[in-house]
């Protein structure tokens, strides 16, 4: 299971946007706000005002990738039952 983080405190430190991936669930990812890119990537959604560390450093850079983050997003919602 992916660690999750407080969305209201991760977004009140201004993290930086590297991107976003997905369609119909739009995931926008962030660099670390005291760690920076010495961390794995931060994965939001925000309209479930939900972010969790994806372990991954270079989501572009590896093929699935972005399909692994998608994945870690419906785990953490099916955990939640949201």
């Amino acid at each position: 299971m992916s660690k999750r983080y407080n969305y209201t405190k991760l977004m009140s430190r201004d993290p930086y946007k590297y991107g976003s991936i997905g369609i119909e669930d739009l995931i926008d990812l962030y660099e670390h706000p005291v760690y920076g890119e010495d961390s794995p990537v931060i994965a939001v959604q925000h309209e479930r005002q939900l972010a969790w560390n994806t372990g991954l450093y270079d989501p572009w850079g590896d093929d699935g990738d972005e399909e692994i983050i998608i994945e870690q997003m419906y785990e953490l919602l099916e955990d939640l039952e949201l």
